[in-house]
């Protein structure tokens, strides 16, 4: 136990240290995502205007990201890729939506916008089939993030950023039996391009559906982690219908 508190500490430092994560906030080695692609990127934004989080629209009005950027003031910014992009604008958020568990080790959050967004096509959510059909041994993916390009550079990317990698079931966590835990994740294989917390949020998408949202490494030298989507696909389904 001692073992998987210490992992759930560093993964929900962010949380609680938010000044720190804000320094470390970048895609190192990836590039300028297509102006076609992923439309449905948001950006969270703290209520200064500076670059929180990442988020992906799965619906009209809602939002899939990750707990841990939960902020008070908070806000929404809509069509922001790419840079000329007529949709954009700042939305505001009507309710936010955490998987409910006491262990924080779910970091994966639903908001709802206070109004539908039209001309923008949402990230789709996987369905059960497309679940069991998604090999989670290399599975290529798809990332994206705002965070800034250099290391040690606290300068947000005025372009969204993309890398490429694959990823797989985390079988070096499966030891971590504790609630499932490993189950819930998906683990980010990379080759010299890096994700940070900042980024936290963003979407990894496989074939226009989305599979993972990331959480975080501890630092910026790990490999990245995504919340599997698929294990909440039913509380996903659920919220967005009420």
């Amino acid at each position: 136990m001692g073992g998987m508190t210490g992992l759930l500490l560093l993964l929900w430092v962010g949380a609680t240290m938010s000044a720190v994560v804000d320094l470390q906030k970048r895609i190192i080695g990836g590039h300028t995502c297509a102006n076609t692609d992923r439309l449905y990127h948001v950006q969270l934004q703290y209520s200064n205007g500076g670059l929180l989080c990442g988020g992906s629209l799965i619906s009209d009005q809602w939002i899939l990201t990750a707990a841990h950027c939960l902020k008070v003031n908070m806000k929404a910014v809509v069509g922001v890729h790419p840079v000329d992009n007529k949709q954009k604008r700042t939305v505001g958020i009507q309710k936010s939506v955490i998987y409910p568990d006491s262990s924080q080790s779910h970091d994966i959050m639903l908001l709802k916008l206070n109004e539908r967004i039209v001309g923008i096509t949402p990230i789709k959510p996987p369905t059960d089939t497309d679940c069991n059909n998604l090999p989670k041994k290399k599975a290529p993916v798809q990332f994206a993030g705002h965070g800034p390009t250099a290391s040690g550079s606290t300068q947000a990317s005025a372009t969204l950023q993309c890398i490429d990698l694959t990823v797989d079931d985390c079988p070096g966590l499966k030891h971590l039996t504790y609630d499932n835990y490993y189950a819930k994740l998906l683990c980010g294989r990379t080759s010299g391009q890096v994700a940070c917390p900042g980024d936290s949020g963003g979407g990894a998408v496989h074939g226009g559906i989305i599979y993972g949202v990331f959480s975080r490494p501890t630092d910026c030298t790990q490999e990245p982690l995504f919340m599997d989507v698929c294990y909440y696909l039913k509380w996903i389904t659920d919220e967005i219908k009420k």
